[in-house]
Protein backbone atom coordinates (compact mmCIF):
# COMPACT_ATOMS: atom_id res chain seq x y z
CA UNK A 1 0.00 0.00 0.00
CA UNK A 2 1.39 3.19 -0.66
CA UNK A 3 0.85 5.70 2.04
CA UNK A 4 -0.03 9.31 1.87
CA UNK A 5 2.03 10.64 4.23
CA UNK A 6 5.44 8.55 2.41
CA UNK A 7 4.92 11.49 -0.59
CA UNK A 8 5.04 14.33 1.61
CA UNK A 9 8.40 15.34 0.24
CA UNK A 10 7.14 15.95 -3.59
CA UNK A 11 4.85 18.33 -2.25
CA UNK A 12 7.37 19.82 0.04
CA UNK A 13 9.12 22.24 -2.02
CA UNK A 14 5.60 24.20 -3.34
CA UNK A 15 5.26 24.12 0.35
CA UNK A 16 7.09 24.87 2.74
CA UNK A 17 6.73 23.41 6.95
CA UNK A 18 3.89 20.87 5.24
CA UNK A 19 3.05 18.92 8.03
CA UNK A 20 1.92 14.83 6.88
CA UNK A 21 -1.41 15.23 8.50
CA UNK A 22 -2.27 18.37 5.91
CA UNK A 23 -0.93 16.52 2.92
CA UNK A 24 -3.24 13.48 3.73
CA UNK A 25 -6.31 15.65 4.05
CA UNK A 26 -5.35 17.45 0.14
CA UNK A 27 -4.20 14.37 -1.24
CA UNK A 28 -7.49 12.35 -0.18
CA UNK A 29 -9.22 15.53 -1.35
CA UNK A 30 -7.60 15.52 -4.92
CA UNK A 31 -8.09 11.30 -4.92
CA UNK A 32 -11.70 11.43 -4.96
CA UNK A 33 -12.29 14.39 -7.51
CA UNK A 34 -10.07 12.51 -9.74
CA UNK A 35 -11.27 8.95 -9.53
CA UNK A 36 -14.86 9.81 -9.61
CA UNK A 37 -14.51 12.47 -12.57
CA UNK A 38 -12.39 9.59 -14.91
CA UNK A 39 -13.52 6.12 -13.51
CA UNK A 40 -10.03 5.35 -13.92
CA UNK A 41 -9.96 2.74 -10.70
CA UNK A 42 -12.13 0.31 -11.35
CA UNK A 43 -12.69 -3.66 -10.30
CA UNK A 44 -15.17 -6.39 -11.62
CA UNK A 45 -15.92 -9.04 -9.41
CA UNK A 46 -18.49 -12.00 -8.91
CA UNK A 47 -21.34 -12.96 -6.96
CA UNK A 48 -23.33 -16.21 -6.62
CA UNK A 49 -27.04 -15.51 -6.20
CA UNK A 50 -29.11 -18.09 -4.96
CA UNK A 51 -32.31 -19.23 -5.14
CA UNK A 52 -35.18 -17.03 -3.70
CA UNK A 53 -32.66 -14.47 -2.71
CA UNK A 54 -32.88 -11.03 -3.95
CA UNK A 55 -30.65 -8.56 -1.86
CA UNK A 56 -26.77 -9.12 -1.66
CA UNK A 57 -24.18 -7.26 -0.36
CA UNK A 58 -21.85 -5.75 -2.82
CA UNK A 59 -18.26 -6.73 -2.37
CA UNK A 60 -15.80 -4.09 -1.83
CA UNK A 61 -11.94 -5.45 -2.56
CA UNK A 62 -10.03 -2.74 -0.80
CA UNK A 63 -10.66 -1.71 3.02
CA UNK A 64 -9.31 1.71 1.71
CA UNK A 65 -12.15 2.26 -1.01
CA UNK A 66 -15.47 2.58 -1.81
CA UNK A 67 -17.81 2.14 -4.84
CA UNK A 68 -18.70 5.05 -6.89
CA UNK A 69 -20.83 3.33 -10.09
CA UNK A 70 -21.60 0.23 -10.80
CA UNK A 71 -20.33 0.26 -14.70
CA UNK A 72 -22.19 -2.79 -15.30
CA UNK A 73 -23.92 -6.60 -14.93
CA UNK A 74 -23.45 -9.22 -16.33
CA UNK A 75 -25.36 -12.73 -15.89
CA UNK A 76 -24.23 -15.93 -18.97
CA UNK A 77 -22.15 -12.49 -20.60
CA UNK A 78 -25.69 -10.42 -20.95
CA UNK A 79 -25.89 -7.77 -19.28
CA UNK A 80 -28.80 -6.89 -17.01
CA UNK A 81 -31.33 -3.97 -16.98
CA UNK A 82 -30.53 -1.41 -14.19
CA UNK A 83 -34.00 0.21 -12.12
CA UNK A 84 -34.42 2.47 -9.90
CA UNK A 85 -36.90 0.21 -8.54
CA UNK A 86 -36.74 -3.23 -9.12
CA UNK A 87 -40.72 -3.52 -9.03
CA UNK A 88 -40.62 -1.83 -12.27
CA UNK A 89 -38.28 -4.15 -14.19
CA UNK A 90 -39.50 -6.14 -16.65
CA UNK A 91 -41.46 -9.49 -16.06
CA UNK A 92 -38.88 -12.43 -16.95
CA UNK A 93 -38.73 -15.89 -15.96
CA UNK A 94 -34.58 -15.49 -15.07
CA UNK A 95 -32.94 -12.47 -13.21
CA UNK A 96 -32.73 -9.63 -16.13
CA UNK A 97 -32.47 -6.19 -13.69
CA UNK A 98 -30.88 -5.01 -10.71
CA UNK A 99 -30.98 -2.11 -8.62
CA UNK A 100 -28.50 -0.67 -6.57
CA UNK A 101 -29.46 0.31 -2.71
CA UNK A 102 -26.85 3.14 -1.33
CA UNK A 103 -23.72 1.66 -2.89
CA UNK A 104 -24.11 -0.55 -0.67
CA UNK A 105 -26.47 -3.15 -1.71
CA UNK A 106 -27.27 -4.99 -4.79
CA UNK A 107 -31.68 -6.03 -5.63
CA UNK A 108 -31.96 -8.50 -8.60
CA UNK A 109 -35.43 -8.92 -10.09
CA UNK A 110 -37.17 -11.21 -10.23
CA UNK A 111 -36.09 -13.71 -7.81
CA UNK A 112 -33.79 -16.18 -8.81
CA UNK A 113 -35.18 -19.33 -9.11
CA UNK A 114 -31.82 -21.17 -9.39
CA UNK A 115 -28.09 -20.57 -8.28
CA UNK A 116 -26.34 -18.04 -10.78
CA UNK A 117 -23.55 -16.35 -11.23
CA UNK A 118 -23.07 -12.47 -12.25
CA UNK A 119 -20.12 -10.50 -13.39
CA UNK A 120 -20.18 -7.37 -11.66
CA UNK A 121 -18.16 -4.47 -13.15
CA UNK A 122 -17.57 -0.95 -11.18
CA UNK A 123 -15.31 1.92 -10.59
CA UNK A 124 -13.99 2.92 -7.64
CA UNK A 125 -12.99 6.12 -5.38
CA UNK A 126 -11.05 6.50 -2.27
CA UNK A 127 -13.07 5.70 1.38
CA UNK A 128 -13.96 9.11 3.18
CA UNK A 129 -11.49 8.93 6.26
CA UNK A 130 -8.52 6.55 4.45
CA UNK A 131 -4.73 7.63 4.27
CA UNK A 132 -3.41 5.10 1.55
CA UNK A 133 -4.20 3.76 -2.02
CA UNK A 134 -3.01 0.49 -3.65
CA UNK A 135 0.60 1.49 -4.63
CA UNK A 136 -0.21 -0.10 -8.23
CA UNK A 137 -3.25 2.63 -8.59
CA UNK A 138 -1.59 5.27 -7.04
CA UNK A 139 1.95 5.00 -8.76
CA UNK A 140 -0.24 4.84 -12.16
CA UNK A 141 -2.15 8.53 -11.48
CA UNK A 142 0.43 9.70 -9.07
CA UNK A 143 1.59 12.92 -11.31
CA UNK A 144 -1.90 14.05 -11.77
CA UNK A 145 -2.74 13.10 -7.83
CA UNK A 146 0.11 14.96 -6.88
CA UNK A 147 -0.59 18.30 -9.16
CA UNK A 148 -4.57 17.75 -7.54
CA UNK A 149 -2.98 17.53 -3.86
CA UNK A 150 -0.81 20.97 -4.41
CA UNK A 151 -3.64 22.34 -5.85
CA UNK A 152 -5.72 21.83 -2.85
CA UNK A 153 -2.79 22.74 -0.17
CA UNK A 154 -2.24 26.17 -2.00
CA UNK A 155 -5.55 27.79 -1.80
CA UNK A 156 -5.38 27.33 1.97
CA UNK A 157 -5.23 30.33 3.41
CA UNK A 158 -3.43 31.38 6.50
CA UNK A 159 -0.76 29.22 6.10
CA UNK A 160 3.16 29.15 5.01
CA UNK A 161 1.98 27.85 1.43
CA UNK A 162 -1.00 30.21 0.72
CA UNK A 163 -0.79 31.19 -2.93
CA UNK A 164 -3.46 31.64 -4.91
CA UNK A 165 -2.16 32.25 -8.11
CA UNK A 166 -0.23 29.05 -7.75
CA UNK A 167 -3.40 27.34 -7.00
CA UNK A 168 -4.75 28.52 -10.02
CA UNK A 169 -2.39 27.22 -12.00
CA UNK A 170 -1.83 24.14 -10.28
CA UNK A 171 -5.62 23.64 -10.64
CA UNK A 172 -4.99 23.93 -14.76
CA UNK A 173 -2.56 21.01 -14.53
CA UNK A 174 -4.56 18.95 -12.34
CA UNK A 175 -7.73 19.21 -14.72
CA UNK A 176 -5.33 18.18 -17.21
CA UNK A 177 -4.66 15.43 -16.25
CA UNK A 178 -8.53 13.98 -15.72
CA UNK A 179 -9.33 15.20 -19.61
CA UNK A 180 -5.92 13.08 -20.68
CA UNK A 181 -7.21 10.63 -18.40
CA UNK A 182 -10.93 10.33 -19.71
CA UNK A 183 -9.82 10.70 -22.85
CA UNK A 184 -7.81 7.40 -22.56
CA UNK A 185 -10.62 5.71 -21.10
CA UNK A 186 -13.29 6.48 -23.49
CA UNK A 187 -10.72 5.59 -26.73
CA UNK A 188 -8.59 2.53 -24.59
CA UNK A 189 -5.74 5.19 -25.07
CA UNK A 190 -5.36 4.41 -28.93
CA UNK A 191 -6.71 7.96 -30.20
CA UNK A 192 -3.83 10.17 -30.22
CA UNK A 193 -5.37 12.87 -31.79
CA UNK A 194 -8.10 13.06 -29.23
CA UNK A 195 -4.74 13.82 -26.40
CA UNK A 196 -4.64 17.02 -24.19
CA UNK A 197 -1.65 18.89 -24.11
CA UNK A 198 -0.98 18.67 -20.11
CA UNK A 199 1.57 21.59 -19.38
CA UNK A 200 4.33 21.63 -17.22
CA UNK A 201 4.54 24.44 -14.55
CA UNK A 202 7.35 23.35 -12.39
Amino acid sequence: MAKFADYTRYAASYCPNLPNMVFNRAMLSACKEYFTKTQAWTDTVTLDLVEGQTVYELPEPWECAAIDTVLSVKLDGAALSSHTSVEHGPKRDKVSAFALINKKEIDFYPEPKQAQTVTIEYSIKPAFDTTELPSEVFDEHFEGLIAGAIWQIKRMPGTDWYDPNASGIHYQEFQAFIDQKRIEMMTGGNNTDLSVNIPNFS
